[in-house]
């Protein structure tokens, strides 16, 4: 019998962690930020229990929104919405889509939307797969996520190398015309304040915890042997689907900003964000609601040396300093 094996599950946090919601508060266009003063279709009122006790109500709709200095929303209702937002989404990467591939079937613009198209769809699987029995599966749709919007923020870059690429990913080619450049993706987050983004860290622990190595052969054996024997007794439903759960939401709320967002240095994607209003709300209210989660749970369970720890081009920069050429 398996009984677990005594196998520990590999985490691998796959998102951006805070960096996206920091992301939206601080360098967002006017255009992006003017979402904030949409309103939905119908009212509705919420009601929060304040730090001091009082309720406090908030209410969205033809007045307008009306905000205070803490969050409307539960972490449950955010995962109550995300297929709404989904949907929301969806429909508007249709809309648009289907004006850029009439414009131009090879442009910049549809490059970017059919990733984004891409990547809704990945998270509409996702979302099936996410319990205690299917959790490895769900890392493998995780890293083709991963990979699509990674790819679309350097699809997005208006400069003639990313023209450059796109125009090789158009032809098919069947080599590395699908994989982003993680070194310029890092350097622009760097270069607008935000630290280290590991990227290129997190591509490729996924891709460890998704190809058939060691690590992910014990994933899937501990997974079957839950399925004979019932979960570990110390795991928890806690440890195992709310970090899952919270990168999830967050990886909406990542989705959300490189697609519709446009950052200095980036192509316009010309969505209407009128049609956006609630992924809008969802993901400006994601951060104070997931963060805390992903926090916790931001760290790489995997081995040293079973993952490369930077970009490929950081590791050459380094090998070069280390081993200057004669």
């Amino acid at each position: 019998m398996l009984s677990m094996l005594s196998i520990d599950s590999i985490s691998v946090p796959r998102s951006f962690g805070g960096l996206a919601f920091r992301l939206l508060r601080a360098t967002a266009t006017a255009e992006a930020l003017s979402a904030a003063s949409m309103v939905n279709s119908s009212p509705k009122v919420y009601q929060l229990e304040a730090e001091d006790g009082e309720t406090q109500c908030h209410e969205r709709g033809a007045r307008g929104v009306v905000y205070s200095r803490f969050p409307i929303m539960t972490f449950h209702d955010l995962s109550m919405i995300a297929p709404s937002v989904i949907h929301e989404l969806a429909g508007e990467f249709v809309r648009r889509g289907d004006e850029c591939l009439k414009a131009d079937k090879t442009s910049q613009p549809t490059a970017c939307i059919l990733l984004a198209l891409r990547s809704i769809s990945l998270l509409r699987s996702m979302a099936l797969l996410m319990m205690p029995s299917t959790r490895d599966s769900w890392d493998v749709l995780s890293r083709a996520l991963l990979e699509s919007t990674d790819l679309l923020m350097n699809f997005r870059f208006d400069d003639e190398g990313a023209r450059q690429k796109i125009a090789y990913w158009f032809a098919g080619k069947t080599d590395s015309s699908w994989k982003a450049d993680h070194d310029k993706c890092e350097q622009f987050l760097r270069r607008l304040g935000y630290g280290e983004s590991e990227l290129a860290t997190r591509w490729s622990a996924m891709t460890t915890v998704s190809h058939p190595t060691l690590y992910a052969a014990q994933n899937s054996a501990k997974n079957v042997a839950g399925w004979i024997t019932g979960p570990a007794k110390t795991e928890s439903l806690l440890d195992t689907i709310v970090p899952k759960v919270a990168d999830y939401l967050a990886s909406i709320s990542k989705l959300i900003v490189i697609a519709t967002f446009d950052l200095p240095g980036w192509i316009p994607l010309g969505f209407d964000l009128s049609k956006i209003a609630t992924a809008d709300q969802f993901q400006r209210e994601c951060a104070a609601l997931v963060s805390p989660v992903l926090a916790v749970h931001q760290k790489i369970t995997l081995p040293e040396g079973s993952y490369r720890s930077e970009s490929d081009k950081a590791a050459k920069r380094a090998k070069l300093k280390k081993n200057p050429p004669v």
